[in-house]
C-alpha cells in the first residue's frame, strides 16, 4: 500500500507552483501517492476536498517559501 502524503505550500508565484509541482513529481517517483493543496475558491471546497484529502493522508508535508522582509535592519535579517 502506498503512502499518502498531503504538499501543501505557497502557490504565490510561477517559480513556487513550480517547485510545488517537481516536488509532487519527485514523491511519485520515490513510490508516494501525492496529492498536492490547490488554492480553494469556497467554504465549500475547503469542506468537501482538502479536509478530505487531508484525512485520507498518512503524511502532511508544509513547504514555507521566504517571503517578504520584515525587519529590515535587523541582522540576521528577518523574512515573514
Amino acid at each position: 500500500m502506498t503512502a499518502r502524503v498531503f504538499i501543501s505550500c505557497g502557490q504565490q508565484s510561477d517559480s513556487e507552483r513550480e517547485a510545488a509541482r517537481e516536488l509532487k513529481r519527485w514523491l511519485t517517483r520515490e513510490g508516494f501517492d501525492p496529492y498536492l493543496a490547490i488554492a480553494v475558491q469556497t467554504i465549500t471546497d475547503l469542506n468537501t476536498k482538502i479536509i478530505e484529502e487531508l484525512r485520507r493522508s498518512d503524511y502532511y508535508l508544509f513547504v514555507n517559501f521566504c517571503r517578504e522582509e520584515v525587519l529590515p535592519k535587523k541582522r540576521p535579517r528577518v523574512f515573514r
